[in-house]
């Protein structure tokens, strides 16, 4: 289409079959190749993990790695070979955990 002056006025239409693009807000983490955001939880993931092994390491430097947070007993050598961060026995690996504390000991 002819606009005055000469110009062209170009008219932008989506296909049938594109999806249509969502801009994320800022500070959104996004996947690079597709451009998704809900990566996110693949990092929460990661994080919880990294707390998980640093947890495990203080109890290891404070002298209460193996020991059960619910009750103090020893926790099994084979329940740590299969989870090494673990922080309960298996008696109260179900037990609900009050984040930040270690209730028993």
């Amino acid at each position: 289409m002819q606009l005055a002056g000469g110009s062209t006025r170009i008219e932008l239409t989506s296909a049938s079959h594109a999806s249509p693009r969502r801009v994320p807000p800022p500070g959104t983490i996004v996947n690079v190749d597709t451009g998704d955001p809900g990566d996110l939880r693949v990092l929460d993931h990661a994080e919880g993990k990294l707390e998980d092994v640093e947890r495990a390491l203080r109890r290891l430097d404070e002298g209460t790695y193996a020991i059960c947070e619910a009750c103090g007993r020893a926790i099994g050598e084979d329940r740590l070979a299969r989870s090494p961060v673990t922080r309960r026995c298996a008696d109260h690996a179900l037990a609900p955990v009050t984040p930040g504390t270690s209730a028993g000991i």
